[in-house]
């Protein structure tokens, strides 16, 4: 398998998960995703560096859509 042939496939599987992730996602659950800790992402949300979130009474709620936008916008390819 090339390097693009690999590249093409893992994005592939990565908007798979995308599209079983909820439309609404808790703190934890974008976290999980992002594979960092929850203390990172609610530092990137004081810093306005993080993906765009709601409150919804006293609940911190992504909406999916949001979480990925941010990702595909933040990403760099690296070369290998």
């Amino acid at each position: 398998m090339t390097n693009k042939e690999s590249a093409t496939t893992a994005i592939s599987a990565e908007g798979r998960v995308a599209a079983l992730l909820p439309d609404l996602l808790t703190i934890e659950e974008v976290a999980t995703y992002l594979k960092i800790s929850k203390n990172t992402l609610y530092g990137w949300r004081v810093s306005g560096q993080g993906p765009a979130a709601r409150l919804l009474r006293k609940h911190l709620r992504y909406h999916r859509d949001d979480v990925l936008s941010w990702v595909a916008g933040t990403s760099t390819q690296v070369s290998a």
